[in-house]
């Protein structure tokens, strides 16, 4: 209980510094920390809103290796996921995003509210049509 009020603290204080700041902030974090799993989950966030999908996939591993399965909140987990095929279909590693997709879809369809399941789906279907397309070009 005690990290999770430090960690609000530190996330509220650079709240307001400019996203390469926190995005440095939270790297070094990661760096002295490696095991633990919130700077991961902020910097997956933060890479998100950059569009830098490449380092969002690395931190959205990152933070699901690091966070304890019995402690990882579902919509935390479902959200991470998302986040995953998301960047799998942005860095065009296709197979990767639709074996998560097809992996943890039934999982995440229990988790999700609907409105967010639909952009769980939009991803996953994308991500198919991509892999049909990039396999007849090659």
């Amino acid at each position: 209980a005690t990290k999770n009020a430090i960690e609000n603290i530190v996330y509220y204080m650079i709240e307001q510094d400019h996203l390469e700041q926190r995005i440095s902030c939270y790297q070094d974090m990661a760096q002295k920390y490696p095991h633990e799993a919130q700077p991961q989950y902020v910097l997956m966030q933060l890479h998100n809103d950059q569009s830098n999908y490449k380092a969002m996939n690395t931190a959205a591993y990152k933070y699901l290796k690091n966070k304890r399965e019995f402690i990882i909140d579902s919509f935390d987990k479902a959200k991470t996921l998302y986040l995953i095929i998301k960047s799998h279909y942005y860095i065009k590693e296709f197979d990767a995003g639709i074996d998560t997709f097809q992996t943890y879809d039934n999982w995440v369809q229990s988790i999700m509210e609907p409105n967010d399941y639909v952009l769980w789906l939009k991803f996953g279907i994308q991500l198919h049509i991509e892999c049909k397309c990039y396999q007849r070009t090659k």
